[in-house]
């Protein structure tokens, strides 16, 4: 069939040659926006066919597809992490030189960004007189060094669609006019059209929305809905570290979908999953987003500055000639994916809050939970508490993560020593169920002193760790 010969059309399988049936047909650009890469867009396959046959009707247009999903060459899309394909060549990231386009190499996207060799950082007058340029700008964005560092590799992962940094990246503010709109413009512009795509965080949920993860590099998205709960991750979290995810498409079959590509998604309001996993925790990269620019705000930076061909092929080679494969996680990023874990997790947070607090070194299961239940009550007046079971369980596996000073008690084990003096959370969190029944007078120390630590013998739960109790008495006696 002459397509296949003058247009290069070959079948591209995304998940490799043996992957029969899912593939798309990619036409080989020799020149145009699109020169040195395969457009797979079926508009661009019809105006082709109708080149060769103007008359040729939509029954004829179908019938040549279906005879190129038949007898055209497969290909796999090339997943050489060094050669990133720009606007005028493929640059070969580790030699630092820019190729010529080889069809041979298969892409499907590309920055739409000249590579040049040693441009000059531009300088652009404001209308106010002042000076403009790129670095500066993003220097503006946070007065934590190590966070524009960061953000410096996120504007160059997005155009290294085949690196695995295996991070989603939250651009995270509780107010506007901050710079993560403008700053996810200047992406886009990197990327270039019809490189990129917004698929909000809650989409990952629904069907038939994650279709366009197999033609872009890039998901980049302005705003996330506050108060966005995500009930499964499984697709959110295979985008982010290129594993395989099971589309629906309308009115075709369910098709296998590998997302090689840099995931960007600004929020309000860190987003809240049912999964609490550190699978999920260990691919958030959240990015703290604090500078506010209310009323003086320039609009023209997004609008026009950061569009310009020569600013953008400045930011191309800056980011290009910067070798790094993973992304750097400055102190204050680790601090609030810290801080999302607590807010994402409410077995986390009361962990958090009591573990420390506690004046017994020993809390039965069943205290334990009572505990979590005053504490819900009173933090968390509208939700709903985890039952019993599902609660030990998390307990269980947070205290292997992260909490040091606890340990869960394998057998039974004594009280002695641990319970023998007043429990003051009794009281905090108003658990009845705890305070002693027999007392009726004011002094706390006798109302948290249930009457039901006297007649354990043994019991299982959680316990401060032997070195933990020493360090604590130690403290103790200093303080005194």
């Amino acid at each position: 069939m002459i397509i296949t010969k003058v247009y290069r059309a070959c079948r591209i399988c995304w998940l490799g040659f043996y992957d029969d049936g899912n593939f798309t047909i990619g036409l080989y650009q020799e020149d145009g926006e699109n020169r040195g890469i395969y457009d797979t867009r079926e508009d661009t396959i019809k105006e082709i066919i109708r080149k060769f046959n103007f008359t040729i009707d939509s029954k004829g247009i179908k019938e040549v597809i279906q005879a190129l999903e038949n007898i055209a060459p497969k290909k796999v899309r090339c997943t050489e992490k060094d050669l990133i394909p720009v606007n005028n060549g493929i640059f070969d990231y580790r030699n630092k030189i820019l190729m010529d386009f080889d069809p041979e190499y298969v892409f499907t996207t590309k920055s739409h960004v000249d590579y040049v060799p040693n441009p000059i950082n531009p300088v652009l007058t404001m209308p106010d007189g002042e000076l403009w340029d790129v670095e500066t700008w993003m220097q503006s964005l946070s007065d934590d060094s190590e966070v524009v560092e960061l953000l410096w590799q996120v504007v160059g992962s997005i155009i290294r669609p085949t690196v695995r940094f295996n991070k989603v990246i939250l651009l995270y503010s509780t107010s506007g006019n901050n710079g993560k709109g403008t700053l996810c413009e200047f992406m886009r512009n990197i990327c270039g059209s019809g490189s990129h795509t917004s698929i909000p965080v809650k989409d990952f949920g629904k069907d038939f929305m994650l279709q366009p993860l197999l033609y872009v590099s890039a998901v980049i998205v302005d705003e996330n809905d506050t108060g966005t709960f995500l009930n499964s991750a499984d697709s959110f979290k295979a985008a982010i570290t290129h594993d395989i995810i099971r589309a629906n498409i309308k009115f075709k079959e369910p098709i296998s979908v590998r997302f090689e590509g840099m995931m960007v998604q600004c929020v309000n309001e860190i987003p809240k999953f049912q999964d609490k996993s550190e699978s999920l925790y260990r691919r958030l990269l959240p990015i703290p987003m604090n500078k506010s620019f209310k009323g003086i705000e320039r609009k023209y930076i997004k609008e026009d500055y950061l569009a310009r061909s020569e600013v953008l092929e400045y930011a191309l080679h800056k980011v290009l000639h910067t070798d790094y494969y993973e992304l750097s996680e400055p102190s204050a990023c680790v601090e609030l994916l810290g801080d999302v874990k607590i807010y994402n997790d409410p077995v986390r947070q009361f962990l958090e809050e009591t573990l420390p607090a506690f004046s017994w070194d020993l809390i039965p299961n069943d205290f334990l939970y009572l505990f979590y239940r005053g504490w819900f009550a009173l933090n968390i007046p509208s939700g709903k508490p985890i039952a019993k079971n599902g609660f030990l369980k998390e307990v269980k596996q947070l205290l292997k993560d992260g909490y040091p000073d606890w340990e869960l008690t394998d057998n039974q084990v004594s009280p002695r020593g641990k319970m023998d003096y007043p429990e003051p959370l009794i009281l905090t969190y108003n658990v009845d169920a705890l305070k002693d029944p027999t007392y009726k007078g004011s002094d706390p120390n006798k109302i948290c002193m249930p009457p039901q630590v006297f007649g354990f013998k043994k019991c299982r739960g959680i316990q401060r760790t032997s070195t933990a109790i020493t360090v604590r008495r130690d403290a103790s006696i200093s303080d005194n």
